[in-house]
């Protein structure tokens, strides 16, 4: 039987591909490896590089891609979904190959093969025979893509095989002579061509956006299931098709590999499969994505070859067919054979699980139950209700339904049973509600319960279960940190099961770092980082557990306290500072270590390192601050740095011998929802291009390539980790002060996903001996009661529990006998004492009519004082203008370490701060230009020292004001502060000519009175009454008193009064309502 074929899927990152042929990271491995050109050029160097050199073997399509899809889309309804076609080849190995000996002395043989136009190329033979020891590879011209090596366990009977899609038109497949000599045995007999959703395209695309992937919350309950799931490729023909299938179970004790899919997908319009065809077919198992929305694809296998039991013809029938895999399952790979239910019963609601168009596993939901009805086309038509409908619901991920390659994919009722398999039907992503068809497996039941139940058990339905049972898994995997070794110590316990394992393999962030024979194990001298540890057991039948329950590790860089500081603050007493560590975290893949050289085929050309969003989640707002790198002579680089939409590039100067390069960037703040890609853009130089070290990538971290800096994928030909490294810190404005991290590291594999800093805990000593501790959040401490003339030596220390400690620099500091005294003692202003406010400002309010204040300051006998620049402790200021008088004091201690700085503020009001206006108002100057800038928000009136029922700017004077009167004001500033006017008098003008009152009603009476001299004849006036806008009326009086009517407008006005006998007078009064 052949042995499995191996395949792991890279991180496929933005690439748009779609199926196994067209992905550039696929690998079809059954040992891994290297082929052996790869490693050497014509100088006997190592390198990437294309076989250019050889002489093709061209074997061209008569048709293009356009031309095939066309006469797809008009095939007969039933035909199965065709990805490529077969094109003659002829060709024999190692007949039509080239034989070369490299500059190691290995001998290899290699074809080439190119087929202008193809997406992707398979191959097809006759035999297939490979030699003990001998390793066949096969990849495409850019070396992005790799199968191999195929050994002699790949098909152990040499008869036909075929081998899966390598990605693009041009393939070469090369042989490893072994030490013995002997050649392999292989007749290509086709190529595959192919070029049908093998690539997203802009047109001629069917459309699966809508589908769910199998490991989103609606796949959550058929993880089982999926297990189960199977993507077919088969030939016929000239054809080559897709379609999906499953296993079954049968009520026997033991699992037999059935596979149930639909008749058509084995059948064309004219004919069914060959047996040398279907020996040809292959299978593919857990492909799948990682989760609900990543493109990176899981690890899955392929198998090859089944045999045809029996099947039920689309026309007239059921449209289903049984056949039998003919691949051993090996030993890692642990399907689950689906239960079935052959009542006929109506399914109620469930879910069908396929590969539309060939791509990864998808789930399909209905909630609704069934109704069954007759598949009928213009080309055929099934068996009278022989096919079940359902019509698939929204979820919460999408609508998913069902396209080309679903075909024979199974339909789960409500009991998680096989009921049915698809033919086809009329849902799309753009008509969601679309029916779907499966062949009822009741119906088909008979033909193959020889199969499904052997022993006749009459069982009318079977529950599923895996090939194998379950190993024992590991128990209570636990890690700690082993500050000796600065590693992690590993623990687990074995199952409590009848089977015990042999051995035990340990997995570090998702890869194998190592095996142990025992329930514990070590690695010592871990790189900072977050380590998630797992542990398989092995069995001696080669089997191995699920993974253990995961056990995380985090490794921090211990880096000292940053940016200590020691400074007096009294007479005895001593602060401490401290700013929180800085660690600088290099993060990488790989080991980090220079140790292979390669070259690029084609400039320019981009490649790098990239880190997911739950790899940087502990990162999220760090900064990349430097990027290093290894630069060789006369290589020409770009530093290039992408997450998400953010970007950064810089040209670098090339370098004329090989050396790291550490360079300084401006900081890259990384947004943990997004990839983040470190890498160069190679765009010159004659010799090597990049350099990595020698360890195997992690999987899924592999090193990638892209030639626009937009889509990116890895190689399969480039296993290694690209050396370069991106230096990452906490937020922070000096990511100069950064601590570096310990680059000694010996793990096997030093590289790990970021980690957070980590938040110590503080540790102070003074000469040698601990006085305190603090906790994480605290950066400063205070020693009190310390001796003066002594000197004393402090540390900080960072304690970070199990991982260590680390400490700053000592810091010494004498503590001198000079005082460190610079408070103000005493503050006086005209001899009265002031004290400051809750702000520390000294506010002295003057008394009115004040002219000069004096200030006189007390402090430390030895201290300096300054007042507004001048050393004294007294000065006196001039006050006659009034105003607020800004002084500054500064006071400095005796030991020149200390000094302090206040601010006093003298308020005194103008004297001038009230003036009359018109001739019965008083109004205080609210100016901040003509009060040396005071303003004022509150006003209290005083007569004769008694409050006056008025808060406004302005005062009106009673009627029968007295000259004696006297008028002041209180007032407060804008700062608040409370000041009183002195109290002044006002002369009475002329009362020849008096009008009151001044504040009326509408249209209230006003009365005038008017003095007339002896001499006056006839005794009259004219009044001229303005308002606000300038509008003036008049009116006539005669004899000395009237009364006038108030305007019946609200509003201020001018009265002015002019006499026949030349006296005039204003007033102002006001109406209102």
């Amino acid at each position: 039987m052949p042995e499995t074929i191996k395949t792991r899927i890279k991180t496929l990152l933005a690439l748009l591909l779609i199926t196994t042929a067209a992905n550039n990271a696929i690998s079809q491995i059954s040992e891994k490896g290297t082929p052996p050109s790869f490693r050497y050029d014509s100088d006997g160097d190592m390198q990437t590089r294309a076989a250019a050199e050889l002489v093709p073997y061209t074997i061209n399509s008569p048709f293009t891609a356009a031309q095939l899809i066309e006469e797809d889309e008009n095939a007969p309804s039933g035909t199965p979904y065709r990805i490529g076609i077969l094109l003659a080849a002829g060709l024999e190995f190692p007949r039509d190959a080239e034989k070369s000996t490299l500059p190691g002395g290995e001998e290899i043989y290699r074809l080439r093969i190119k087929s202008d136009g193809a997406t992707a190329l398979s191959l097809y033979y006759d035999h297939f025979e490979i030699p003990e020891g001998g390793k066949l590879y096969i990849y495409n011209a850019d070396h992005t893509h790799l199968l191999g090596a195929y050994t002699r366990a790949t098909n152990p009977d040499g008869k036909a095989f075929s081998s899966q899609f390598v990605a693009g038109d041009d393939i070469t497949l090369e042989y490893a002579v072994p030490q013995s000599g002997a050649l392999p045995q292989i007749k290509i007999s086709d190529i595959g061509y192919g070029y049908n959703h093998l690539e997203i395209r802009s047109s001629n695309t069917v459309d699966i956006s809508c589908m769910v992937n199998i490991n989103c919350p609606e796949g959550d309950n058929w993880q089982d299931e999926k297990e189960g799931i199977i993507k077919m490729a088969t030939r016929s023909g000239s054809s080559i098709y897709s379609c999906s299938a499953s296993l079954l179970n049968n009520t026997g004790t033991t699992p037999i590999p059935y596979i149930y899919t639909a008749f058509h997908c084995i059948k064309t319009d004219t004919r069914q499969f060959t047996e040398d065809e279907l020996r040809q077919a292959q299978f593919t198992f857990q492909y799948e994505n990682t989760d609900c929305t990543s493109n990176e694809i899981k690890e899955y296998t392929t198998l090859v070859g089944c045999q045809y039991l029996t099947g039920s013809d689309l026309s007239g029938g059921y449209d289903q067919t049984l056949l039998l895999l003919t691949s051993d399952i090996p030993g890692d790979l642990n399907p689950y054979f689906c239960g079935w239910d052959k009542t006929g019963n109506t399914p109620q609601y469930g879910v069908g699980i396929h590969h539309p168009n060939g791509s990864t596993k998808k789930i399909s939901t209905y909630t609704r139950p069934a109704t069954q009805n007759t598949w009928v086309t213009t080309n055929e038509t099934g068996a009278t209700n022989g096919h079940w409908v359902v019509y698939f619901a929204a979820t919460q991920t999408g609508h998913s339904v069902t396209a080309s390659g679903s075909s024979g994919s199974p339909l789960f009722n409500e009991s998680h049973k096989v009921v049915g398999a698809l033919t086809g039907g009329s849902s799309t992503c753009s008509y969601p509600n679309g029916s779907n068809y499966y062949g009822k497996i009741s119906k088909f039941f008979p033909q193959i319960t020889q199969y499904l139940d052997p022993d006749n058990t009459g069982s009318r339905s079977t529950e599923g279960r895996y090939y194998r049972s379950p190993k024992p898994v590991p128990q209570n995997l636990a890690v700690q940190y082993d500050p000796a070794t600065k590693g992690a110590q590993l623990t687990w316990e074995t199952a409590q099961e009848e089977e015990t394992p042999v051995a035990y393999t340990i997995y570090r962030n998702g890869y194998e770092i190592g095996s142990s024979q025992t329930t514990a194990y070590t690695e010592a001298s871990l790189y900072p980082g977050l380590h998630e540890y797992t542990v398989a057991a092995v069995y001696d039948d080669g089997s191995i557990s699920t993974k253990s329950n995961s056990a995380t590790l985090k490794v921090h860089i211990t880096a000292p306290p940053a940016a200590i500081t020691v400074k007096r603050v009294g007479e005895q007493d001593i602060q401490i500072d401290w700013s929180e560590p800085l660690p600088q975290q290099p993060i990488y893949w790989g080991k980090g270590s220079i140790d292979l050289k390669y070259k690029i085929a084609s400039l320019p050309h981009y490649i790098g390192q990239h880190w997911n969003p739950s790899d940087l989640e502990e990162v999220n707002q760090y900064t990349i601050n430097q990027i290093e790198y290894f630069s060789l002579a006369g290589a020409e680089y770009e530093l290039y740095i992408k997450n998400g939409d953010n970007t950064y590039s810089e040209q670098v100067p090339v370098t004329a011998v090989d050396k790291t390069i550490t360079r300084q960037i401006p900081p890259f703040t990384i947004n943990a929802a997004d990839n983040l890609i470190c890498g160069l853009k190679i765009t010159g130089g004659n010799n090597y291009h990049i350099a990595s070290d020698s360890y195997e990538a992690p999987v899924g971290r592999e090193t990638i390539f892209s030639t626009d800096g937009i889509a990116w994928a890895p190689s399969s030909s480039f296993t290694h980790n690209l050396y370069i490294k991106a230096h990452i810190t906490p937020p922070t404005d000096t990511p100069e002060e950064a601590t570096p991290a310990d680059d000694s590291s010996t793990a096997k594999r030093a590289s790990s996903r970021p980690v957070g800093a980590a938040a110590p805990t503080y540790k102070i000593t003074r000469n040698g001996t601990e006085i305190a501790t603090t906790g994480n959040s605290e950066h400063s401490y205070t020693d009190t009661g310390l001796e003066q003339g002594t000197e004393y030596t402090y540390t900080i220390t960072a304690d970070y529990g199990y991982e260590g400690t680390a400490a700053a620099t000592s810091a010494p500091f004498l503590l001198k006998t000079e005082s460190f005294d610079a408070d103000i003692h005493t503050l006086t202003v005209n001899g009265t004492t002031i004290t400051p406010d809750e702000n520390g400002i000294y506010i002295a309010p003057l008394l009115c009519g004040t002219t000069n204040a004096e200030i006189n300051i007390t402090a430390h006998p030895q201290a300096t004082i300054t007042i507004n620049g001048e050393s004294s402790n007294t000065m006196t200021i001039d006050t006659q203008i009034g105003g607020r008088y800004d002084i500054d004091i500064t006071i400095t201690s005796q030991s020149g370490e200390n000094s302090s700085t206040s601010k006093l503020l003298l308020y005194k009001l103008p004297d001038n701060i009230i003036y009359k206006r018109w001739n019965d108002v008083l109004v205080v100057i609210n100016n901040p230009d003509n009060n040396g800038g005071l303003q004022f928000t509150d006003y209290k009136w005083y007569i004769n020292g008694q409050k006056a029922d008025c808060t406004e700017q302005y005062i009106y004077l009673p009627e029968g004001i007295n000259a004696t009167d006297r008028y002041s004001v209180e007032l407060t500033t804008t700062d608040g502060i409370t000041l009183t006017s002195c109290e002044q008098t006002f002369p009475t003008e002329s009362d020849d000519i008096r009008l009151y009152p001044t504040i009326v009603s509408n249209e209230a009476e006003i009365n005038l009175y008017i003095k007339f001299g002896s001499t006056t004849n006839g005794k009259s006036a004219t009044l001229y009454i303005s308002d606000m806008s300038g509008r003036i009326t008049t009116r006539k009086v005669t004899g000395e008193y009237n009364k006038i009517k108030a305007p019946n407008t609200e509003g201020s006005y001018i009265i002015k009064v002019v006499t026949s006998d030349g006296k005039q007078a204003e007033f102002k009064i006001r109406v209102k309502k």
